[in-house]
Parts: C-alpha cells; structure tokens; sequence
C-alpha cells in the first residue's frame, strides 16, 4: 500500500516538472528527465535616445566699415553768352566730356556761374543753351545761377532789368526741383553732400532791392540750417578783373551773407574777364576764397571750363583749366594761374 502511494506521488511530481505530458512518455523517460525551471524573460532595455548633434555656432561677421568718402569733381562753366553765335559745339564739348568722365573723375555736377544766353528775351537763345546741355539729363545732375544777361536784354544796354527772372524761370535749366531745396523756381537754391560734410549754395544775381533782400533773407536761413557744413556758394558776380571785391556784388555779399557765417568757406563766381583768386582771413582763423574764372572774350578762346577736385578727407581743392574741344590745359603760359591746389578749402 505505501508502495503504491509513492509511485503516485513521483508521477505527480513527473508531471507537475513536464507540464503534463503525456503519462506514458514520461515512464518511459523518468530516469533521465530532470526538472529544469522556466526562465524568467528579461524586460528589453529602454532605448536611450541618440543626443542631437550640437549646432554650430557660425562666428559673427564684423559688419562692414563705412568707406571714407572719395575725391569727387564739379565742372564750371562760365558766362556762355558768346556761345549762341558760334563755337557751340566747342561747348558741346564740355558736356560730352562731362558724361564720359562721369565715373573716372567722379564728377557730381556741372555747375554755370551765369550770364547763359546773351539776350534774355531771344527764346532761339535759351532753346539753343537748353539743346547743349539736355544731354547732362538723368546722367550728370546740371546746376545754374542767373546773371546780368540771363536778367536783362538788348546789346548795348544789357544791364537793364526788362524781363527779370521769367525766362530763366520758363527754360529751368537747373536740375534741383525740390520745393525745399530751391527760392522761388530757381532763384537761388542749394545742394547738401551730407556724407561728404559739404553744402553747395547757388545765389542768382540780384533783381530788385525788395527781391535781393529776399533771396538774402533765405540763404542766410540755409546757411544757418546747415552751419555745421563747409560751404561753397556759386554766383555770378562778385571780383573785379583786377581781383578785388566788386563795390556793388562783391562787398554786398561779403557785408550781407558771407562776413556772417564762418561755415562759408569758397565762392565761385564769372561775369568780368580772367582768371583770379582772393582771400579774406577772419579773426578766428577762418579764411574764405573766392575764385574768378571767365576766358569768353580772350582770342582762340574755345570750349575752356574749370575743374575743382574736392578731397573730403584732407579737405584740399585741385583746380585746373581745360578745354575737352582742344584737348589742351591752361590757356595762359603761366600755368599756376590756372592749376593750383589749395589747402584746408573747406
């Protein structure tokens, strides 16, 4: 009886150990089976994410330096009203070579000091000027002053004020339309290179006594807005040919405009014949130039303008003279008359 009791318990245990196979299996295979323990499955590990590539810092650019302001060139033309009867394409010259040496020479302007047509009142004379110099437009920026002749008419009274400023007003020549930049359409007006730290200033010649005070008046306001710009004021009238101040433009400027802002610094003026230069030293160290340049009536005179090179950065002005017709420098055999370079001008 125990006997039988013990094989039924190792058939149990067989079984529990097998999983309930097959009873006659396992009394077939009891003597070699050993009871082997299911093992316990192991948790998969938990992904470790992969870390992001660390980006890379592009380096700061050093931001790029304002470049200093390169010399640049105004073009002067003076008293043109011998041109309506001939050597016009002697002055037609003068622009071609404008345009063409725009980039070379950095020309910014071409600047008339006056007396553009002979006779005020013949339109065949303002069509013919505006003809020559319409070429400038949209390329070469074209500024321009009125003179005695520009305001007046008739040969042998030319100084008589007929017509005023109607036909210089009519033809507008000059290329600065900005109603704040200008004195009644043109009249007087002015330029600011402000990178440059230059102010350019056209004053027409006078009218009447109630308009030139006037146009005083509102030069004087600009000249004042901007009294931290050098400035360059271009006129008509102001030397005599022997160099000194005229009594009527030359000292009234100087009294009425000039003597008063020491940021007036060059004149640039024609009307009488030559070539001169002068300067007043003021007590605070301040000296102010003006610069006559007019050769219309000196013989087998063609097509002669006046270059002025201004360097912003040492503040010096080259001047010289030359005519694009002739392909030639100077007309006087004494050369320094017409070529020079003058230090701290502005």
């Amino acid at each position: 009886m125990k006997r039988h009791f013990a094989i039924l318990l190792l058939l149990a245990l067989l079984i529990a150990c097998t999983g309930g196979t097959n009873p006659e299996s396992i009394a077939s295979e009891a003597p070699t089976q050993q009871c082997t323990p299911t093992p316990t499955a192991v948790p998969s590990a938990t992904a470790v994410p992969t870390p992001s590539a660390t980006p890379t810092v592009e380096p700061t650019e050093e931001p790029t330096p304002t470049p200093e302001p390169q010399p640049f060139t105004f073009v002067v033309i003076p008293d043109t009203q011998n041109y309506v009867y001939g050597y016009s394409e002697a002055l037609s010259a003068i622009v071609d070579y404008a345009i063409e040496k725009k980039d070379e020479l950095n020309i910014y302007a071409v600047l008339h000091s006056g007396d553009i047509v002979e006779n005020n009142a013949f339109d065949r004379e303002w069509e013919l000027m505006r003809d020559i110099f319409a070429p400038l437009r949209g390329k070469v920026p074209f500024y321009c002053v009125a003179g005695n002749h520009d305001l007046g008419t008739g040969i042998s009274d030319r100084n008589t004020v007929i017509h005023g400023y109607e036909p210089y007003k009519k033809y507008s020549l000059c290329d600065i339309k900005s109603e704040e930049q200008v004195y009644e359409n043109g009249e007087c007006w002015y330029q600011l290179y402000e990178r440059e730290g230059f102010l350019l200033v056209g004053f027409g010649y006078k009218y009447g006594l109630e308009d030139d005070l006037k146009r005083l008046a509102w030069v004087n306001e600009v000249l004042e807005r901007y009294a931290d710009y050098p400035a360059v004021i271009l006129t008509h009238a102001f030397l005599y040919n022997n160099g000194e101040p005229s009594a009527t433009s030359g000292l009234y400027l100087l009294k009425h405009v000039i003597d008063g802002h020491p940021n007036v610094r060059l004149l640039l003026c024609g009307h009488h014949k030559g070539v001169q230069r002068w300067e007043k030293t003021y007590p605070d160290g301040r000296v102010f130039r003006a610069l006559m340049y007019n050769l219309q009536n000196e013989q087998n005179v063609a097509g002669y303008c006046q270059l002025l090179t201004f360097d912003p950065v040492s503040r010096t002005l080259e001047v010289t003279s030359y005519s694009p017709y002739l392909d030639d420098y100077n007309f006087y055999d004494k050369e320094s008359i017409e070529t020079f370079t003058i230090e701290n001008a502005f």
